[in-house]
């Protein structure tokens, strides 16, 4: 907390493979899901800001759309930063060209 301000991080991979060093589980759609449910259980989807990076693959992709519309319904003010990570060093990943 910085100012009044509070923070939720998800993880779904640690670092890029553009630092060099990557790895780290990837979250499943299903994952994602379950996280976000307990987090709305909790009263914790209560954000006026949402920064979503890399996100690994279409169906996990669907379900942080699901839950930004979610938070943009709750708060049409939501500011929410889109980080789409498409590539590193002017080359596009290809692990996930149904994304592009």
């Amino acid at each position: 907390m910085l100012h009044g301000e509070g923070a939720e991080k998800l993880r779904a991979l640690s670092l890029c493979a553009g630092y060099g060093r990557f790895g780290g589980p990837r979250a499943s759609a299903d994952e994602l899901n379950q996280i976000f449910g307990i987090m709305e259980q909790n009263e914790l989807l209560r954000p006026d800001r949402l920064l979503t990076g890399y996100v690994p693959g279409a169906e996990a992709t669907a379900a942080v759309t699901a839950v930004a519309k979610k938070l943009r319904e709750r708060n049409p003010e939501l500011i929410y930063l889109l980080d789409p990570v498409l590539g590193d060093s002017g080359r596009l990943h290809d692990n996930h060209p149904e994304l592009v």
